[in-house]
């Protein structure tokens, strides 16, 4: 059995309703894997940490990381993560910044840069990539990399499970995400998950669970009552195809953009991405 990481039971009991947006967000935090309390004599709970950049913070509590974007752009959203993270103090930053993993992006850059050019991502998320390097100092060739990557290593992928739940005027849905055990073993270790929460002016506000450094999106909902739940289809022999979108962008164009289901059928049908994803998208309004 593959190990769990990144999303395990991350969105289990969230709902996706406008108005408990907030409340859905608790519930994502006490969800996620290690937040279970243990009686011990010779241990002491870490102490909780606050930082605050811009109008934006970043909290970590029982190691649960939970972050607030609320700067004017895209850039300046970007720049407020990789600060944030920098002073937080973020295991994967630590990780990014060894000689060895700096010389092994640089090589895979190198190889794969011209399988980069065919992929179409919008301008504005390259400008939050810029204000992350900016933020972190780190290249960004290897954020580049780091992002993108999945479109080009076939082999690799998300082998994910999903469930939509509609009882009363609820609507519960449930997540997990299995990697290959190596890959699961890295995220656990170096790239704690982050409840993060966005709003950019112009599009909708989102909440997702990731891992640091990520400009797209595995899952998540918004403010519109709209969840996301992303699957790789595995059984398929996928070609690139030049100018196709960058895979988890996708999902995050659908939490920005999609107030209901009609509308995130458009964006998908206008978006056609790198690899084979199946979305099981979620309407609490439209109960659907």
């Amino acid at each position: 059995m593959r190990p769990r990481s990144f999303e395990r039971e991350a969105l289990v009991n969230a709902p996706t309703s406008t108005i408990g947006i907030d409340e859905a967000i608790g519930s994502l935090s006490a969800s996620q894997p290690g937040n279970h309390s243990k009686t011990s004599l010779s241990s002491s709970k870490p102490k909780a940490r606050h930082f605050s950049f811009g109008n934006s913070t970043v909290d970590v509590k029982d190691g649960i990381w939970r972050m607030h974007i609320r700067e004017r752009n895209y850039y300046t959203n970007g720049f407020a993560i990789g600060k944030l993270l920098s002073e937080a103090r973020y295991p994967g930053l630590e990780f990014c910044r060894k000689f060895h993993i700096k010389a092994l992006f640089a090589v895979l850059y190198f190889l794969m840069k011209a399988h980069f050019h065919r992929i179409r991502i919008p301008e504005r998320y390259l400008e939050e990539l810029r204000g992350y390097a900016a933020a972190t100092g780190l290249s960004s060739r290897m954020l580049f990399c780091i992002n993108f990557m999945f479109d080009v290593l076939k082999r690799f992928g998300l082998h994910c499970s999903s469930v939509a739940i509609m009882e009363g005027d609820e609507v519960l849905v449930g997540r997990n995400t299995d990697f290959v055990p190596w890959i699961g073993r890295l995220a656990l270790k170096w790239f704690p998950s982050i409840v993060l929460d966005v709003r950019t002016p112009g599009k909708l506000r989102y909440v997702h669970v990731t891992p640091g450094l990520l400009l797209g999106a595995f899952n998540g909902f918004n403010e519109a009552g709209i969840a996301v739940l992303s699957h790789q289809v595995v059984a398929t022999k996928e070609v690139s195809v030049p100018g196709n979108l960058a895979t988890t962008l996708l999902q995050r164009m659908l939490l920005e953009g999609a107030d209901s289901i009609s509308e995130a059928e458009s964006i998908t049908r206008a978006n056609p991405v790198q690899r084979c994803i199946s979305n099981l998208m979620v309407s609490k309004s439209e109960r659907r």
